[in-house]
């Protein structure tokens, strides 16, 4: 009867600390999607989730209360449903696959990672029927945290490049070409769409270059505006291929050796990247729509931008960096 007592008591204090544990792990990862903010993330596969992993009990419960809040004909939906599995049913993403056996939930920014932990620490919290959760599922779920936080920090380099990336295309002056924009090469005529931009260093856009014959100083090109732009382009794959370049992966260009297509017709761009790079292509404005990254790291690529309008934006996205950081 001790021996029971004394194996009882350890098990309990294991599971209260593994409790605490998982609290902590639970704000440690609240934290850095704070701190994140709302950088979107590169496409990456979504989180699945499957018993032990999530509650069984508690799992069933929310797919009832998903399916339930779907419904049309109210004379079949289920008036037991609890409450609470129906306001975080609410709380799924419109594209969640949720059934019984598993929940699929798509990881797309900072927010995504927030909304998941929360729900998924509410369906672990404790299950729907008053049991418990062994050891060993505990450890497991606490594993999964430790690798969840393990690569969100490592995700973190990354996404401060793409702030920096950010501030750094808060400036239009001098940029011809927007992102999602049709051009061509004027020697090559290959065409490509722009997936970015950057303004050269005025030491790259005028580096001399020494004459055989005369040993004079010459430019490299007849262009000594110090505000060069090199453009990061997606090239169509049939002329890529007609041109002898790459299909796959980018190719980049000066802004003085590219011209913006005008022929609607050759401005329906082939290439195996745009589905995920950009959200369809837009007949009205005859562009490629920037999908969610290209608008974050390319906050104000406005088509048809007159330099006014350019020079407003700027100082817009300028002041508004002021009062984040005054906050």
């Amino acid at each position: 009867m001790i021996r029971r007592t004394i194996f009882t008591n350890k098990n309990q204090i294991n599971i209260n600390t593994q409790a605490t544990i998982a609290k902590t792990l639970y704000k440690q990862i609240l934290k850095w999607t704070h701190i994140t903010g709302k950088i979107p993330f590169d496409p990456i596969p979504p989180l699945t989730l499957i018993p032990p992993r999530v509650n069984q009990s508690s799992l069933q419960q929310l797919a009832c209360a998903y399916h339930d809040i779907h419904k049309t004909d109210d004379e079949n939906k289920n008036e037991k449903s609890n409450d609470e599995y129906k306001r975080l049913a609410k709380l799924l993403p419109t594209n969640s696959i949720i059934d019984e056996s598993k929940l699929i939930l798509p990881i797309e920014n900072p927010g995504s990672v927030r909304d998941a932990t929360r729900l998924i620490f509410a369906l672990n919290k404790a299950s729907s029927d008053g049991t418990t959760d062994d050891n060993e599922i505990l450890k497991d779920r606490i594993d999964l945290g430790f690798d969840v936080l393990k690569s969100l920090n490592q995700l973190s380099e990354g996404l401060d490049v793409r702030k920096s990336c950010r501030e750094s295309h808060s400036d239009r002056s001098g940029v011809l070409f927007h992102v999602g924009q049709v051009v061509q090469h004027k020697a090559r005529r290959w065409r490509a769409i722009i997936e970015g931009w950057n303004k050269l260093p005025a030491e790259e856009t005028n580096n001399p270059s020494n004459s055989s014959l005369t040993k004079k100083e010459y430019s490299s090109s007849s262009y000594d505006d110090e505000n060069e732009v090199e453009y990061i382009l997606c090239l169509d794959e049939g002329d890529a291929i007609l041109s002898r370049s790459r299909v796959m992966g980018t190719k980049k260009a000066k802004q003085h050796e590219l011209e913006a297509v005008k022929d609607v017709d050759l401005q329906r761009v082939r290439s195996a990247t745009t589905s995920y790079r950009f959200d369809g292509y837009n007949s009205t404005r005859n562009t490629f729509n920037p999908g969610e990254v290209f608008r974050y790291e390319y906050p104000i690529d406005i088509i048809e931008q007159d330099p006014n309008e350019i020079k407003e934006s700027t100082e817009r996205l300028k002041q508004s960096c002021v009062n984040a950081e005054i906050v």
